[in-house]
């Protein structure tokens, strides 16, 4: 040993201890993770037990953000989303615990009971095989487990063989013959198979074992409605509320059985009951507010969640609902509030964005909601809501495609959810597809027949009432569309039935109204509308159509001028102002268009909300249909939008369209092609790429080609689009071809009340093209009487087919 070292070591050591020090700060750092997630799992604990169960979300999605193999934060989650009804998010979690926890049983019963189900709708073999999987992973590890034997029973009797399914079941009872549950088992393996009587005589002897059973006696009610025997129903649920009173689920229950059957003082009674068992914590007075939103008192459960976010202003459930009422009620600046303050608590709130999302919606902010939704669906890609409100979100941004493609998401993972039908039969509509509308209609009228028959908690009579009324006027515009006009009117008159207290159902009959020519019947329409919303633009809209049919403008305009002054700083107000002064008539008393008087409403409307884009659009309009037209001050309003939007697709649209009407046509196409590489799938941009080369031979005829028949494809019931595809094929010399697509441009917009002259022109110079010497002049002659009718209708907006093209065609036959 060298000792003379020793003094030097003092050194050496005391570089160590900083060094061990350092480490161990380092580690205490690198353990501060470990600490963190193990916080939010016994937070997200205590809050499933206190049935928290949003909030319990949030905790248990911080701890997975931190170390997503945490098998016990995804099995919080599971039972967080399975307590709020959002199945398929449950699954994927049970899933996930499965695979991080071997050990996990009732995770497997869960996962089990899952494939058994899908495999009740699906018919899906693969799903039994998984059923099968787990019920083994399950007798393996408790190879006594009553559970797995009654779901082995399930799997023998889809698998045909129901004697020994019911073997199964029974030695399940023998484990434990007192057990509740597994007699439970036994009575919906009796309904299975039609056995209803057997089925009764289980759940009374469930009862005679144990008639302080709040399960036994809660599933025999449950049977009892099902067979229709609702009053003996109601003396079971609260029966099962009386053996065991502090039973939530129970009282739960009870409450919803009124309130589907619209009972409504019972259903206040009983969700009374049930708020106040945990009247002393925030979410016990929830549930009562909660109720007052469903049935539309909204005073009251926006007064009720004030108190509670009041008292409790950590409930961050209690700030979203609050705030989701707010907007419902049109109070924006109140739903802003609580989304600054939950983002403030937690900026990766999920429900918070999503009701940010729906505020940006509310604004006309489609793309806006957008960037909101798509973190959410990144972390939960089945989450009901953010699919719907996405798929919204991209319809009103115009993205019809992708929309489609969100409900059809929403449609696979939730089957029931009736809301996703209605954007769907929407869509079809507004992609020209009204008889597809008309017979989706008629599938989801089906279906909401089927929920008022069969309600629950998640299809309450309100909700079935509102999707009804939205799918009776989606099939009502649809049949006016075809020109059915009384079965819209049958339609529209059942929406308003359904519900009167909307002004939804008087403007569409006043539509209805306007088709038949009873301008009279129309205008009392609108009127009703406005007594239930005096500034609905719809209505506004409408009575201004009715009041140019029948010269009554003035009045309108008057009513209009009075609005304003009590609305001063409306937007929307001063908008339909100048909407009414855009429009006028000739003759004797007659009423002009005042576009100066229209200039300055429009401007004071984006004077007091700089983001209208309604206005600005408006603007543009009225300079370029002015007298002179004033395409330069038109596009410069439009280039606002831009400014301010620079996504906007409509305004380079309606900028490429002003272009193209002054002939400059790189300018044109330069902006149709802005608009699809923002929008790809926008039509009119791809339609109007393509008639620049079937009607001046500009581009590639390959492009129009291909542009032309991908629009056709996507909407099929469009004649204009089939129009175009048709004048491509003609300039490309596939006169067969052309025919084809013409006459179906034709006859779909002579179905649509909509015939005219430069289908016809095209038509007929194909058939000529073709050989069809006789068929090409009948189409030239009826070109040149609809060209004719259309000249004497409007002087602003003259035909548009070549008359002299047409003439030479005909006399060269």
């Amino acid at each position: 040993m060298n000792l003379q070292e020793c003094p030097r070591s003092g050194k050496t050591r005391a570089l160590l201890l900083a060094l061990l020090a350092l480490c161990a700060a380092l580690a205490a750092g690198c353990s501060n993770p470990e600490k963190a997630k193990a916080e939010h799992v016994a937070r997200g604990e205590a809050l499933l037990k206190e049935r928290r169960w949003q909030e319990a979300t949030i905790e248990f999605r911080n701890a997975i953000q931190i170390d997503d193999s945490l098998a016990q934060a995804h099995w919080g989650l599971a039972r967080a989303y399975e307590e709020l009804g959002r199945a398929p998010e449950a699954f994927e979690e049970w899933q996930k615990t499965a695979r991080l926890d071997p050990n996990n049983v009732p995770v497997r019963i869960k996962l089990a009971k899952g494939y058994i189900a899908a495999y009740g709708q699906q018919k899906n073999q693969d799903f039994l095989a998984e059923a099968e999987r787990y019920i083994g992973e399950v007798l393996a590890r408790e190879a006594n487990n009553p559970d797995g034997y009654i779901l082995q029973a399930n799997v023998l009797f889809y698998r045909g063989d129901p004697k020994q399914a019911e073997e199964k079941i029974n030695h399940a009872i023998s484990l434990d013959p007192q057990r509740i549950e597994s007699h439970m088992g036994l009575a919906q393996f009796y309904l299975m198979t039609n056995r209803t009587a057997d089925a009764e005589a289980v759940f009374k002897k469930a009862i005679s074992i144990n008639d302080r059973s709040s399960l036994a006696h809660g599933q025999y009610a449950i049977f009892l409605v099902q067979t229709g025997r609702s009053a003996q129903a109601e003396a079971e649920f609260r029966r099962a509320v009386e053996v065991d009173p502090e039973n939530r689920d129970a009282r739960k229950v009870l409450a919803s059985f009124y309130l589907v059957n619209n009972r409504m003082q019972e259903a206040e009674a009983a969700y009374k009951e049930w708020a106040q068992l945990d009247w002393d914590k925030p979410e016990g007075r929830a549930r009562l507010a909660d109720y007052y939103a469903t049935v539309g008192r909204y005073d009251e459960a926006a007064a009720l969640y004030r108190e509670i976010v009041g008292s409790a202003p950590d409930f961050a459930r209690g700030r979203y609902r609050l705030g989701e009422i707010s907007l419902q009620r049109g109070d924006k600046e109140a739903a802003r509030e609580q989304v600054a303050e939950l983002l403030k608590r937690n900026e990766r709130d999920a429900d918070a964005r999503l009701l940010r999302a729906r505020m940006s919606m509310a604004d006309g902010k489609a793309r806006d909601a957008i960037a909101d939704l798509k973190p959410i669906l990144d972390l939960e890609p089945r989450s009901q809501l953010g699919l719907y409100f996405m798929a919204e979100a991209l319809y009103r941004d115009g993205q019809l495609e992708q929309a489609r493609a969100r409900v059809g998401e929403l449609e696979r993972y939730y089957p029931d959810f009736l809301p996703a039908r209605l954007l769907q039969i929407q869509i079809n509509f507004d992609t020209g597809d009204a008889e597809g509308a008309k017979r989706m209609a008629d599938e989801l009228l089906k279906r909401v027949a089927e929920a008022e028959l069969k309600p629950d908690a998640n299809r309450t009579p309100q909700l079935a009432a509102d999707v009804r009324t939205n799918a009776l006027l989606l099939r009502g515009m649809a049949s006016l569309r075809l020109g059915q006009t009384a079965a819209a009117r049958a339609d529209m008159e059942a929406a308003r039935a359904v519900s009167p207290g909307s002004p939804m159902p008087h403007i569409n009959l006043a539509d209805v109204a306007l088709a038949e020519g009873k301008y009279e019947e129309a205008r009392q329409h609108a009127e009703r509308a406005l007594s239930i919303d005096r500034a609905n633009l719809p209505a506004f809209t409408k009575l201004l159509t009715i009041a140019v049919a029948d010269r009554r403008l003035p009045e309108v305009r008057g009513r209009l001028e009075q609005l304003a002054r009590e609305m001063p700083q409306s937007a929307p107000v001063h908008y339909l102002l100048g909407n009414s002064y855009r429009v006028g008539y000739g003759g004797e008393g007659g009423v002009p268009a005042d576009a100066a008087r229209a200039e300055a409403a429009m401007r004071r409307a984006v004077e007091i909300d700089p983001d209208y884009i309604a206005a600005y659009s408006a603007l543009g309009e009225i300079y370029f249909t002015a007298q002179p037209s004033d395409p330069d001050r038109a596009i410069a309003e439009y280039r606002k939008i831009t400014e301010r939007r620079d996504d906007y697709v409509d305004a380079y649209l309606k900028i490429g369209l002003i272009e193209s009407g002054r002939k400059n046509l790189d300018a044109a196409e330069q902006y149709y092609r802005r608009v699809l590489s923002i929008r790809p799938d926008e039509p009119i941009a791809a339609n109007n790429l393509a008639s620049m080369y079937a009607d001046h031979g500009r581009g590639n005829a390959d492009e129009a080609m291909r542009l032309a028949q991908d629009i056709v494809r996507r909407y099929p019931n469009n004649p204009g689009f089939a129009d175009t595809l048709g004048w491509v094929y003609y300039r490309k010399g596939l006169h067969r071809d052309a025919v084809e697509q013409l006459q179906r441009a034709v006859s779909i917009s002579s179905k649509m009340r909509g015939d005219n002259s430069l289908y016809r022109w095209h038509l007929g110079a194909a058939l000529a093209a073709k050989g069809d010497k006789a068929a090409a002049r009948r189409e030239l002659q009826k070109a040149l009487e609809l060209a004719a009718q259309e000249q004497q209708r409007g002087a602003h907006r003259p035909t548009q087919t070549p008359v002299e093209d047409v003439r030479r065609t005909l006399e060269s036959l």
